[in-house]
């Protein structure tokens, strides 16, 4: 008689084990064979939760209300410094603005972009001299934080259509021009930073004249503390 058959099976993750046993003249032959299959575990989305965490800034970029002054920092720990940051000015009108924070690894660099009603702009910020290093090592970017700042009786602002790759995060706050919401953040989480990234979203904007810090949206990255 001449037959093969499973006799014994056992599976461990990445690894399948089996033996097949075969008869043939009286003579019994047991073979056993190894499968090693590969495990790739899921990606990491990201997580959008409302509230600030506290984290040392790596990195971010702000888009800011006229007044005096240029309208859109970029740069690296407190964006409040001027050593810490390049700057250009933009002109407001009211209507929606498609904006852009990414870090490209590759280049060491965080990028903005932001094209609307009254125009666009491309800045970025390489680290290194000449200019400075993150305010944490890029290797520990694991939050990153969204403000929203309303503090004006005259205009407001909201972030729409917010994503991180491919991954939507939803609709962060509303165009309140009578009302003074004030400071409104929101931490994005669970996802590795250190990577190649793009957040997107479109920058809802009503008179964002006269106001600087009171009217901002600001985007930074950096190392949960």
């Amino acid at each position: 008689m001449r037959g093969c058959w499973l006799t014994a099976g056992l599976v461990i993750p990445a690894l399948i084990l089996g033996s097949c046993t075969a008869e043939s003249g009286g003579t019994t032959t047991t073979t056993t064979t190894t499968t090693t299959t590969t495990v790739v575990p899921p990606p990491f989305l990201p997580v959008i939760n409302p509230g600030f965490t506290a984290a040392t800034t790596g990195a971010g970029v702000r888009f800011r209300a006229q007044n005096s002054g240029n309208e859109i920092y970029i740069g690296v720990g407190d964006l409040g410094v001027g050593a810490n940051r390049v700057e250009r000015p933009f002109t407001w009108a009211d209507g929606s603005y498609a904006v852009s924070f990414s870090y490209v690894s590759s280049a060491n660099k965080v990028v903005e972009t932001i094209t609307g009603p009254s125009g666009s702009t491309l800045s970025e910020y390489a680290f290194g001299a000449p200019n400075l290093n993150p305010g944490c090592a890029t290797a520990g970017w694991n939050v990153l934080d969204i403000l929203l700042r309303d503090s004006s009786v005259a205009g407001g602002l909201a972030l729409t259509g917010v994503a991180i790759n491919s991954t939507g995060l939803g609709d962060l706050g509303a165009v309140d021009v009578a009302g003074t919401p004030g400071f409104q953040n929101w931490t994005v989480s669970q996802f590795d930073f250190s990577q190649d990234f793009t957040l997107t979203g479109d920058l809802v904007v009503q008179n964002m004249t006269g106001s600087a810090e009171a009217l901002k949206l600001q985007l930074t990255v950096g190392c949960a503390i």
